[in-house]
């Protein structure tokens, strides 16, 4: 990765990549629900009706969700990028500049998921109750973790999940548009 096409990702575009990724998320998670509901009412493990989990098949479903979002990110952050950075220029490179080892990039997102993932409980709470001082404490994690790459010169840019790791999200500079080689003439029509 040549250091002149790259530069630590800026906070703006990190959010609006976070907002792009956040609907293939959800339809990820949708496509795997309807996968697990599926299976576990053909094998009649949920006798309480397809669509209302509950006892140890809640918890089993949860932990699924969660391991199918480690499969997710971590097999496209091992390649460099989500299909989300794809598309904002953006790229996750380890300390040599490289696309992270499979361990880093679940390392990532194990952190990433301790710092942001209590925001979406926040979230939630914070619909239903505007005043919840629990709710609101849910964002914290993740706005420190946000608000990181705004600390540290040799480290800017980096969030805190990204520090934890080692690894650094990365800008590709757009291309340089050069001057056309014919310029077109502009005519006087006037005469």
């Amino acid at each position: 990765m040549s250091d002149a096409a790259f530069y630590p990702a800026p906070l703006w575009r990190r959010l609006l990549a976070m907002i792009y990724e956040g609907l293939i998320v959800l339809a990820l998670l949708f496509a795997g629900s309807l996968v697990y509901i599926g299976i576990v009412t053909a094998l009649g493990i949920n006798p309480t009706g397809a669509w209302r989990l509950r006892g140890p098949g809640r918890h089993i479903y949860q932990i699924y969700l969660v391991l199918l979002l480690a499969a997710y990110f971590g097999w496209f952050w091992h390649r460099g990028q989500t299909l989300a950075m794809r598309a904002w220029r953006l790229t996750l490179v380890d300390p040599e500049g490289k696309p992270p080892s499979l361990r880093l990039a679940l390392g990532r997102f194990c952190a990433a998921l301790l710092l942001l993932g209590p925001a979406v409980p926040g979230l939630l709470w914070i619909r239903e109750h505007a005043q919840s001082a629990w709710g609101w404490a849910g964002l914290l994690p993740g706005l420190l973790a946000l608000a990181w790459t705004r600390v540290g010169a040799n480290g800017a840019g980096a969030t805190l999940y990204d520090r934890l790791v080692s690894t650094r999200l990365m800008a590709q500079r757009p291309p340089r548009r050069s001057a056309p080689l014919n310029p077109p003439h502009h005519q006087d029509r006037s005469q």
